[in-house]
């Protein structure tokens, strides 16, 4: 008898819950009756019960009036009651008092409080002590509950009214990009027009952004002749609308002959935020496309590469679909390049450029000799190596950088002062950052402000000048920072009697790559000042691109450079863009669009997910758990102490 008489707390929950579904979710249905019915019942019963059960307590003759301790299940019979009556009357049809919008107000409240109450009021009643005792502990219950009940309904009073309202208070930060320089220096070397048309109502708050931005680029780029901004209204000029293909208002299209891309940003500013805070960069991709002629990038495979979708079991953040996903943003088709597709006896003649991303197996002698050939006649290679690391095989280095008067050291750099927190153990010290920038134009952006634009890279090798080679000039890009060394034994100590490297060489830029008869006869690297440079491999000027013989290669110290965990990185995705459009013939390389996205640098791997969300969540909770119980514990000893 005694588990029956401990279900009469569920009593009014389950009574409420039928209500509901018989007056709401399941009206047309034949049960309709019984299931308000069996509701009315069970409030019912729980409000006798309590009744009985609060009289035999013997504690309203303690000084607690009966109303008190069956507040909870009169408050949740009579919000029952204003549900039915709410969804039996009739519509009024906006003439006079709204009867059934007042009683679904009404029955929400009550059931609120209701519900609210229940809990602290049962718990009293529950409660094994003396009846005096336990009448203060049921009043002060429903107090308490009353007051949240209350502040619940408040808020939720206050959430109504301002979503009715239409009232918007946006205190995060927002602000749509202006042109950056990437863009700026494609519209200036347009050479034939382009027409920019924004699709927006009159006074549309996200056309209003747009509009501006549009408006900003043609001013500053000075080249309104080729770029015609025009806005109008799709369902006032269905013409126009027709004429671009713009499928209604929040679109952005742009025209050069017949080429057309559309751009969608939405009408609605709180659903357009996340695009407008890249606008630069999605607008650049649009434009990409229809200012320049695709063409095509080969990455070769089979030796191990990275890619773009990696094997079961390997780290997918070591892939290379972000990068990928940056060629063809920029109007690039990326094809792979193996053994069968060219690679083993002529590289196509439409490859723009071949990329080679951490590769862990030796080319086979007809792929290098194929690589040879394809940089004699004008190609451009762009190399990322993989160094050494504990359980993997060591990754070859290609001939050809010998031929370059280039070598690679394999071991994995680190550093104890200049890293990257990632998993916050030692081997974040392999996770290096750097803004030592050389002066050339592939890093121009990035040296100008180099304090906020450092590059990551993770377990990175060395490059290692050899023996000059005549006729082929090397230009350092960018070095590690002071103070790194070769962790040659994996512990991620600088061990006793290893001096430090000064500045480790991470990125080159081989050009002059011609056949040795070529070479020969070829001029003398001339000097900004006319006269011969004394050495073949000083970096070229920053202002302008550097003259480029046949064969063009741009040699990475770190595969990881191209990697989904790095190119979350502004600095790494410019470094990659203006890499792959210089080699792509651009004289003046694209570098990354302008964002106000507040993109995060790095995160945990999946088994470090603890840590962050340990002293978010876990913590708090914590805190709260330990005040709950101590607040408990004093307050039964301040009345174990009263008379």
């Amino acid at each position: 008898m005694r588990p029956l008489l401990r279900m009469r707390p569920l009593l009014a929950p389950l009574g409420g819950v039928l209500m509901v579904l018989g007056a709401g979710l399941w009206a047309a249905s034949p049960v309709r009756p019984y299931l308000l019915l069996a509701g009315v019942i069970l409030l019912a019963l729980a409000l006798v019960w309590c009744l009985v059960n609060f009289q035999r307590a013997d504690v309203a003759a303690a000084g607690s009036p009966w109303l008190v301790a069956a507040s909870p299940q009169v408050l949740l019979l009579a919000a029952a009651l204003l549900h039915v009556a709410a969804g039996a009357l009739p519509p009024t049809g906006g003439k006079g008092i709204d009867w059934p919008a007042l009683f679904a107000g009404g029955w929400a409240v009550l059931a609120t409080l209701g519900a609210v109450l229940l809990v602290p009021v049962e718990l009293a009643l529950w409660t094994p002590v003396p009846p005096a005792i336990q009448a203060q502990r049921v009043r002060r219950a429903a107090e308490a509950g009353t007051t949240l009940g209350l502040l619940l309904v408040l808020v939720a009073t206050l959430v109504f009214l301002f979503d009715r309202l239409g009232w918007q208070w946006d205190l995060s930060y927002f602000r749509t990009t202006q042109p950056g320089s990437a863009t700026l220096e494609v519209v200036e070397g347009l050479t034939e027009p382009v027409d920019v048309a924004l699709f927006f109502a009159d006074g549309d708050a996200v056309g209003r952004r747009v509009l501006g931005y549009a408006r900003a680029l043609a001013a500053r780029a000075g080249a309104s002749a080729m770029l015609n901004v025009q806005a109008y209204d799709a369902d006032l000029e269905p013409a126009r609308a027709d004429e671009f293909k713009a499928r209604g208002n929040g679109r952005v299209v742009l025209r050069r002959g017949a080429v057309l891309r559309t751009l969608a940003i939405g009408t609605d500013l709180r659903e357009a935020r996340g695009i407008l805070r890249k606008l630069d960069g999605e607008f650049l991709k649009e434009l990409l496309h229809v200012a320049r002629q695709q063409q095509v990038v080969y990455l070769t495979v089979g030796h191990g590469e990275r890619n773009e979708q990696q094997d079961e079991g390997v780290d997918k953040e070591q892939g290379t679909q972000r990068f990928a996903e940056l060629l063809r943003a920029a109007n690039f088709e990326v094809r792979p390049l193996g053994y069968t597709e060219g690679l083993g006896t002529n590289i196509p003649d439409d490859a723009a450029l071949v990329g080679s991303v951490g590769a862990q197996t030796p080319f086979r002698p007809a792929e290098v000799e194929a690589l040879r050939r394809y940089l004699q006649r004008g190609g451009r290679v762009l190399l990322f190596l993989e160094p050494r690391r504990q359980g993997r095989q060591s990754g070859p280095v290609l001939p050809l950088l010998k031929e370059w008067g280039l070598s690679y050291d394999e071991t994995v750099l680190a550093n104890a002062q200049f890293y990257a927190r990632r998993t916050f153990t030692p081997q974040d010290q392999t996770l290096l950052v750097t803004n030592r920038y050389m002066n050339h134009v592939l890093v121009r952006e990035l040296r100008a402000n180099a304090a906020q634009n450092p590059l990551v890279l993770f377990g990175a090798g060395t490059l290692v000048r050899e023996k000059p080679v005549q006729g082929i000039a090397i230009a350092d890009l960018f070095f590690g920072m002071p103070g790194s060394w070769g962790d040659r034994n994996g512990n991620f100590k600088q061990d006793a009697g290893l001096e430090p490297a000064s500045q480790p060489l991470l990125g080159a830029v081989v050009t002059g790559l011609a056949a040795p008869d070529a070479a020969a006869s070829a001029p003398k690297a001339k000097s900004p000042a006319g006269t011969p440079s004394a050495d073949p491999r000083s970096p070229p000027a920053a202002d302008k691109a550097p003259p480029r013989n046949p064969g063009t290669a741009i040699v990475f110290a770190d595969a990881d450079l191209a990697s989904d965990l790095l190119m979350r990185t502004r600095a790494n995705n410019s470094l990659l863009l203006s890499a792959v459009t210089w080699l792509a013939g651009e004289e003046q390389p694209l570098s990354a669009p302008a964002s106000e996205e507040d993109v995060q640098l790095l995160h945990a791997k999946r088994s470090e997910l603890a840590w962050f969300y340990l002293p978010v969540f876990v913590v708090p909770l914590l805190v709260l758990g330990i005040g709950a119980v101590l607040a408990v514990r004093r307050g039964r000893r301040q009345e174990e102490e009263r008379p």
